[in-house]
């Protein structure tokens, strides 16, 4: 599991068809305007790869938008950290 988008391993999983999901996902403001800025064709490419985008809350799920994920690939999954502590606890 990675925390953060990496271009060439995302591209040589798509090339080997590999299913890749990026879980419990948030983005900083910083890190969208850094994205536009520098490279917004690559990650929006990067992005077009992923399986599923779980994000964390409706704001990385908008800026995952914003710089171009698919908007079938996200899902809106809240910050699964504080649900598998709800469900350890449930046992």
């Amino acid at each position: 599991m990675e925390t953060e988008i990496w271009p060439n391993l995302v591209h040589e999983l798509a090339k080997q068809k590999t299913p890749i999901i990026l879980i419990n996902a948030r983005l900083s403001e910083r890190s969208v305007g850094r994205y536009l800025k520098f490279a917004p064709k690559l990650i929006r490419t990067t992005l077009s790869h992923y399986t599923l985008i779980a994000t964390q809350d409706q704001i990385a799920h908008d800026r995952f938008l914003s710089i171009g994920a698919p908007k079938n690939s996200l899902y809106l999954a809240g910050n699964i950290k504080y649900s598998i502590g709800q469900v350890t606890s449930m046992k």
